[in-house]
């Protein structure tokens, strides 16, 4: 049995892609600290092992773990006592029944499994999440938050229960104990040196000696092209289509909300911060965040200025110009799309049939082993 599981939660825009990056920049530095950090696939996280209840639906059931053998090998499969795995894609777990049933799995391989999160106060959360959801291939983003071209998007029920944290974080609590719960605000006052990699590194107790440079990863968009994404979102264009439009556009300032309309977001969840802080005894703040708004305008933005007017409609002249002039470009995007339908399809299929792709990659196995024909 192993010493510790770290399980590294989220939030989304909490600088989860910063870390993620850094534990893989640094993974051998870690191992040398006795510390294991599991990934699935080809990527500095656990997502492949996590996906929707239902079907490409992220509402109204939320993620789970759905290869959860594949997630127990990756964590237990080394000779390390300390284990670090991270997706801020179990931030959609909704139902506290996939919470047990990965716990079940999990603890007995390990005498403490700790579950870190970082939170965002919820108006900025809203602001940056729903931003990322103005990106192509962000269907999980786009069902939570919809498609309107506005700084904050509408609130409904599921987005509520998103953003209430003593009640999502609180199904966590309730299965791994509220002493192996650790959440810490993600504001820059009260990071570990305003940074989120030290800040992390610090909750953890393992030195930094060695492992301080590390990205920042993951920008939000600006308006130009938050405005855009929405719309093409709205609109069901393909992907590449959407990714080329928004290459084209000119990175401008972040979409902002007033003031006003950030502290009437915020408002209804304040209560919910300060019992999950009377809970989890978080920090010392009331609500467990600052209530300081002056990072948003006292009045609202005109997105429609005589330069975003002129940019946005360069970016479309471009595009058109490029579609009718180049037939190349064209059949890239025919050619993308097509390599995109095929793969989705060869996925949908192995996971309603997973028995027969498992024949057949022991059928290819074993002709490998064999080697040639011989005549």
């Amino acid at each position: 049995m192993k010493e510790e599981l770290v399980l590294h939660i989220g939030a989304h825009k909490t600088g989860t892609t910063t870390i993620q990056r850094a534990l893989a920049l640094y993974r051998e530095q870690l191992s040398k600290k006795n510390v294991h950090f599991a990934t699935t696939g080809d990527h500095n996280n656990v997502h492949q092992s996590l996906g929707p209840v239902e079907y490409q639906k992220l509402i109204p059931k939320g993620f789970r773990v759905y290869k959860i053998d594949d997630l127990v090998q990756n964590l237990t499969n080394h000779d390390m006592d300390r284990v670090i795995a991270s997706s801020e894609n179990f931030s959609f777990f909704f139902a506290e029944d996939s919470i047990n049933r990965l716990a079940q799995r999990i603890n007995p391989f390990f005498n403490k499994v700790t579950i870190l999160t970082y939170l965002r106060r919820q108006d900025a959360h809203a602001v940056s999440h729903y931003q990322e959801g103005a990106k192509p291939d962000r269907l999980a983003e786009e069902q939570l938050y919809g498609y309107r071209p506005t700084p904050l998007p509408m609130r409904s029920n599921v987005l509520d229960f998103y953003l209430d944290y003593n009640q999502r974080i609180g199904m966590w609590a309730d299965v791994f104990g509220e002493e192996n719960i650790i959440v810490r605000p993600f504001e820059r006052d009260q990071l570990e040196g305003s940074d989120i990699w030290l800040d992390f590194l610090k909750t953890l107790s393992i030195e930094p000696e060695g492992m301080i440079d590390h990205p920042l990863l993951n920008a939000s968009m600006g308006k130009s092209r938050t405005f855009l994404g929405h719309i093409m979102n709205e609109m069901g264009l393909p992907s590449s289509t959407k990714q080329i439009l928004l290459d084209l556009t000119e990175e401008d300032k972040k979409y902002l909300p007033c003031r006003r309309d950030a502290e009437a977001f915020y408002s209804p969840y304040k209560e919910s911060n300060q019992k999950l802080n009377e809970r989890l005894r978080v920090n010392g703040t009331y609500g467990i965040f600052s209530e300081r708004f002056e990072e948003y305008p006292e009045s609202e933005v005109n997105l429609w200025t005589e330069k975003s007017v002129e940019q946005l409609t360069r970016t479309l002249v471009q595009f058109i110009a490029n579609m009718r002039d180049n037939n190349s470009y064209t059949a890239k995007i025919s050619e993308l799309e097509h390599e995109r339908d095929v793969a989705c399809k060869q996925r949908d299929h192995a996971r309603r049939h997973p028995w027969k792709y498992f024949g057949y990659a022991l059928k290819s196995r074993k002709k490998k082993l064999a080697g040639p024909r011989r005549f």
